[in-house]
């Protein structure tokens, strides 16, 4: 019993640390995380603006194009808040003070830990919306499409017979 108790906690911590180090590994690459975000917010800008165009939608296309709208917004208010942050972290680093040094590290919204991290978990939720947009377009955009394909070869079959 103490076998199996002794290998199950060795199991459960061997779980546990190797969460943490990806949980580490993330954090430690958020600027490149940050950076991927930045391209797919661009494409996605480039895709919204090239839909604004388009006159006649599906109301599913038109809800995905809100999805999309959302998940950009989201990317914004991120590198927002990260502008913010550095902006205030240049002007208090131009001041040599200890005091206000230590007052930025142990402040919640500019401690460079706890704000990356926090980066971090809002990064991965963005990525996450994005997925799931990108994994229902997916399987339903295909319906969606073979729907018009279909509708648009009902509405000419009638024209093609007098034809």
């Amino acid at each position: 019993a103490e076998a199996i108790a002794s290998a199950a906690v060795e199991f459960s911590v061997g779980k546990l640390l190797s969460r943490a180090l990806k949980e580490i590994e993330f954090v430690k690459d958020i600027d490149s995380h940050i950076e991927s975000l930045q391209n797919t917010k661009i494409t996605t800008e480039a895709l919204l603006h090239d839909a604004d165009k388009v006159e006649s939608l599906s109301q599913a296309q038109r809800l995905f194009l809100e999805r999309l709208r959302r998940a950009v917004d989201k990317v914004e208010d991120l590198l927002d808040v990260k502008a913010a942050r550095a902006k205030r972290r240049q002007v208090m680093g131009g001041r040599s003070k200890i005091k206000e040094q230590l007052q930025l590290f142990f402040s919640a919204s500019s401690n460079p830990i706890i704000s990356t991290c926090k980066d971090a978990k809002e990064v991965k939720a963005i990525r996450k919306a994005l997925d799931s947009i990108a994994r229902d377009h997916a399987q339903f955009g295909n319906i969606l499409s073979q729907l018009s394909v279909t509708v648009s070869q009902t509405s000419l079959a009638p024209s093609l017979e007098t034809g």
